[in-house]
This record gives structure tokens, sequence and C-alpha cells, in this order.
């Protein structure tokens, strides 16, 4: 036997009490996953001042624009343009600060 059930929607209603209740369980289900998305996005800032640090310390670039230049000049097809590197330390920089 089928489980189906047959309505049509001007059988259906929802209470306001029923309709609120939905509309605040869809506001924490989105705040949940702003909060989830900052936390990856920090994530990635720290690894990529942490590898930038990295490559200074070592002696193999001297500072964030050597660094900028060269993965803007030699690494074509990834997006890495050298105004999106700028603006993504600059981001990177700025959340380091304020933590």
């Amino acid at each position: 036997m089928d489980s189906k059930i047959i309505f049509s929607y001007k059988d259906l209603y929802i209470t306001r009490v029923d309709f609120d209740r939905l509309k605040n369980l869809l506001r924490e289900k989105i705040t949940e996953k702003k909060a989830k998305q900052t936390d990856d996005r920090k994530s990635l800032f720290n690894i990529i001042l942490a590898l930038r640090d990295m490559l200074i310390d070592k002696g193999i670039y001297k500072n964030q624009a050597e660094i900028i230049e060269y993965l803007a000049n030699e690494e074509e097809g990834y997006g890495l343009s050298g105004s999106n590197l700028r603006d993504k330390f600059a981001e990177a920089n700025k959340l380091k600060k304020s933590n």
C-alpha cells in the first residue's frame, strides 16, 4: 500500500504560533551557518599568515610584497592577481590585529 497523503492547499493551514516557531528556527539555522562560515574564513586567513611568516622567517622572501609578486607572476590560473592577493593579505592582517 502506498503511503501517500492527498490534500488540497485550501485544506492546509498553519497557526501563528507554529509560524513564529518556524521563523525563529530558520533564523537560528542561518545564524549558525554564518558563524561557521566566519570561523572557516578565520582559519583560512590564519593559514595564509602562518605560511607567509614561515616563508619570511626561512629567508625565502624578504617580505609580504615579494610573496605577492611571486604568486601573481608565477601562479596563473588560480585567481591570484596582485590586487586580489593584496586584498586577502590585508584582510588577514586586519583579522589578526582584531584578535
